[in-house]
């Protein structure tokens, strides 16, 4: 789990964030292409999700499910599906590749198993 508080650095977001561990981590959360900006503005406008929505999964994710390659998924539930945020961590650099929200729980969500 994650705290964290945010700054912003000319169109960036910076995330400074403590591990339960203690150690603080600053992180830069980056909408790394246009695609993922107009993703997220056009989610806000059909679903209401911000971007503000969006930095608090990246922070405080209810999952994390690799990808493909070198990406991570953070993802959580909200309303009847998932909102996933499939990204880079480049030193401490969080590229977001695409936002989107999905009904498709059932093939996105890992349950734990034991």
């Amino acid at each position: 789990m994650y705290i964290g508080g945010k700054t912003n650095t000319g169109g960036n977001d910076e995330i400074q964030s403590r591990r339960e561990d203690g150690e603080i981590l600053n992180r830069l959360i980056y909408f790394s292409i246009i695609h993922a900006e107009e993703c997220q503005k056009l989610w806000e406008k059909t679903l209401g999700i911000t971007k503000e929505e969006i930095e608090k999964v990246i922070i405080n994710p209810d999952q994390i499910v690799p990808g493909d390659g070198e990406v991570l998924i953070v993802q959580s539930k909200r309303g009847n599906g998932l909102l996933r945020v499939p990204f880079i961590n480049e030193r401490n650099v969080i590229k977001v590749l695409t936002v989107y929200w999905t009904s498709k729980v059932e093939k996105y969500w890992k349950e734990e198993t034991k």
